[in-house]
């Protein structure tokens, strides 16, 4: 018998061994997602042994990971099988594409990870806040250069750009100063609010 590989293809034009690439990527983004979480959830935990969690600096931050987490998590799953899996067979990037966006994704992950160990830390936590940002506007720009995914894209690239911009100038002109963590609280509860309003499409898709 003739050893020869084939791609085998779903009837509705997925690439199955393309789909499995897909599903160990994303199973190691929820690993990495999943003990930011644990960790955040330790460390508020740890440092509130002696005093009350309600109203605490700690909480507001504890609170600015989760809220910024889920649509993160959510939206780079739908992505991945919005671009990789579901996609019109011509319009999958390739391979080198897939690396390099989870490679993006996966430095995301690590930031929250970053982040869930400095919810103590509010000067530290908010240059991690801003660096998350700054990583995901750079995703969005290559996920809009070298995927489909260019309306999607240019959204999460502005939105977060946005914040990224207003956080920046108040936090560092004309000279450093650190924001109050229910302000952080409040700016990443709006920003995710306005994520999955200006996404809802992409998050929640109409069935065919």
């Amino acid at each position: 018998m003739n050893d020869i590989t084939t791609t085998v293809q779903h009837p509705h034009g997925r690439n199955e061994k393309m789909t499995r690439s897909v599903d160990t990527l994303k199973e190691l983004y929820t690993v990495a997602v999943g003990v930011a979480l644990v960790m955040a959830v330790e460390k508020l935990s740890g440092e509130t042994t002696q005093t009350s969690v309600f109203g605490s600096q700690d909480l507001w931050l504890f609170l600015v990971t989760a809220v910024t987490l889920i649509p993160f998590y959510h939206g780079a799953f739908r992505h991945m099988d919005d671009i990789y899996v579901f996609a019109d067979p011509g319009k999958r990037p390739g391979s080198k594409v897939l690396l390099l966006d989870y490679l993006l994704l996966m430095c995301e992950a690590g930031l929250l990870v970053w982040l869930s160990t400095k919810i103590s830390d509010l000067p530290r936590f908010t240059k991690g806040f801003l660096a998350l940002l700054a990583v995901d506007v750079l995703w969005a720009l290559v996920t809009g250069v070298f995927t489909s995914e260019k309306r999607g894209a240019l959204k999460w690239g502005l939105l977060n750009l946005v914040v990224l911009t207003g956080l920046g100038i108040v936090t560092y002109w004309p000279c450093q100063r650190v924001i109050p963590a229910v302000c952080l609280f409040v700016i990443a509860v709006l920003r995710s609010v306005l994520d999955y309003a200006l996404s809802h499409k992409l998050y929640f898709p109409p069935e065919n």
